[in-house]
């Protein structure tokens, strides 16, 4: 299974596609996302962002900060590098 994944850093669009899951350093300590996830809104700390996409490759992306909103349609990620 795949979900809609978007992220967006202040000056342009940094991925959109789909992900089979989305590693991402909340506040709290480091989150998995999956297809179907529960619906949230975290913000995000400095860490790695782990994108893997539909083919089994991985994305890696270093941020200092950022949101996150997963929500039944889709998850919107945005970051600061």
């Amino acid at each position: 299974m795949m979900f809609p994944l978007s992220i967006f850093a202040f000056d342009r669009e940094v991925f959109t596609g789909s992900a089979r899951s989305l590693s991402v350093p909340g506040a709290l300590g480091r989150m998995q996302i999956l297809p179907d996830h529960i619906p949230i809104v975290s913000s995000l700390v400095a860490g790695e962002v782990v994108i893997e996409k539909e083919d089994g490759t991985r994305e890696t992306l270093p941020i200092e900060s950022g949101i996150l909103e997963v929500n039944k349609k889709e998850v919107v990620a945005l970051v600061n590098f």
